[in-house]
């Protein structure tokens, strides 16, 4: 199956054209048509593969799966493999991934797969060049780098990557301590940056420095369904790692106020909101902040408090303000109880008043099946409050799910 690209300036058609060729990703069988005043060309690539590919005019086509006609090409990565290192290897195919995530210009394959003991001797054997080089020419068209993805250590409050095994590409200087906790500016020019695009919002983080998580996709969207209007309204994202939550309010035009400790996913959630074409203003640990500058600020345009420190220090900085909080983001795994008490004492100091509405906290944590009526009770009780909603995101272990807890506060 092939791909029909759909282009809405004739400028870009040759343009289009000769990148296609040049990838070897043209239906060079059918011809440039015309429908509605827009020029149909086709690929022999996968809609994912475009988007990569094409990524600089994502604006100006659209792309849909072709399956008018059958495309004489491999669709399964175990063949692309075999091409390379022969049929008779079957200990090696047998581990040849069936799934994979796309983060360009990143492969990123599951634990248990290219990192199997047989890969590791065949790697030290043959190296890794020639079989990614023919993968990115012939199956992964316009992705340079592949890494296998292992379980991020729960207990480590900064979320980072210490497992993510890079396979082939540069991935940028060996991390060190200290790059991890304070990276210089030469640090992070070197390092290297991926990208990835869910619900219209662009994203940007170093993989070997800052975990992704794929699986947020759903609830960033329920967010952006469900609280389209945030105009004139407050969010303070607790947790805001490279802004799974923080860009999807701001999208649907809220002020968020986060905070983050690792200074990886600061620069990451920093690249985001350039992407996403938001202003912002970085309040590092130590920084005045006061309301004559949050006032200032405003005034200019900025919709982003970044606040680079503990998120401890969110009451002593936003109690002094005059905030409209309508939501609290608690998005940290597996459990977000640390900013329980912090948005407990927020609410103690925000205004009150005939036009506040009572607030929403939607609460992150792990969970057995079997205990999801007594987390809903223990945090009730907690905030004095009523949940509305318990949404289940995705299974972590057998019955243990990632839920997230919608609880509206009293005013």
């Amino acid at each position: 199956m092939g791909t029909q690209i759909v282009v809405k300036k004739p400028l870009l058609i040759k343009l289009i054209k000769s990148k296609l060729e040049i990838a070897d990703a043209l239906d060079k069988s059918r011809k440039i048509s015309k429908k509605d005043g827009n020029a149909l060309l086709y690929s022999t690539a996968s809609v994912s593969e475009l988007s990569t590919l094409l990524r600089e005019y994502e604006k100006e086509i659209s792309m849909t799966e072709d399956d008018s006609r059958p495309i004489e090409r491999k669709t399964h990565l175990r063949d692309e493999v075999a091409d390379i290192i022969g049929e008779y290897h079957n200990e090696l195919l047998a581990t040849v991934p069936k799934k994979w995530s796309l983060y360009p210009p990143m492969v990123l394959f599951n634990n248990g797969t290219f990192d199997t003991p047989d890969w590791a001797n065949y790697f030290l054997k043959n190296g890794t060049t020639l079989l990614f080089d023919h993968l990115s020419d012939s199956f992964f068209k316009g992705y340079t780098h592949y890494a296998v993805n292992k379980p991020i250590i729960e207990e480590d409050v900064m979320r980072r990557p210490f497992s993510l095994v890079p396979l082939h590409g540069d991935f940028g200087p060996e991390p060190t301590t200290q790059m991890f906790e304070s990276p210089s500016g030469l640090d992070i020019e070197r390092t290297f940056w991926c990208t990835v695009t869910q619900n219209g919002i662009s994203q940007e983080w170093a993989p070997r420095y800052t975990m992704f998580s794929r699986g947020n996709i759903t609830e960033k969207k329920r967010l952006l369904d469900s609280y389209r209007n945030l105009t004139g309204e407050d969010v303070v994202d607790l947790y805001a790692g490279i802004g799974y939550f923080t860009l999807s309010y701001l999208a649907n035009g809220a002020t968020v106020y986060c905070w983050e400790i690792n200074p990886w996913s600061i620069e990451g959630l920093l690249r985001g909101l350039k992407k996403n074409g938001c202003k912002f203003c970085l309040i590092k640990d130590g920084d005045n902040f006061d309301a004559t500058t949050h006032s200032e600020a405003l005034g200019s345009g900025v919709n982003a408090f970044v606040f680079h420190e503990s998120n401890e220090h969110a009451v002593e900085r936003l109690s002094r303000l005059d905030l409209a909080i309508a939501h609290y983001n608690l998005g940290l795994l597996p459990t977000s109880r640390q900013g329980w008490e912090v948005v407990r004492r927020l609410e103690s100091h925000k205004s009150k008043g005939p036009k506040v509405s009572p607030a929403l906290v939607h609460a992150h944590e792990n969970v057995h099946k079997n205990d999801f009526d007594q987390i809903v009770k223990e945090i009730e009780t907690f905030f004095d409050g009523r949940v509305i909603q318990l949404n289940k995101v995705k299974t972590f272990a057998p019955d243990i799910w990632h839920i997230v807890l919608d609880v509206q506060l009293q005013i």
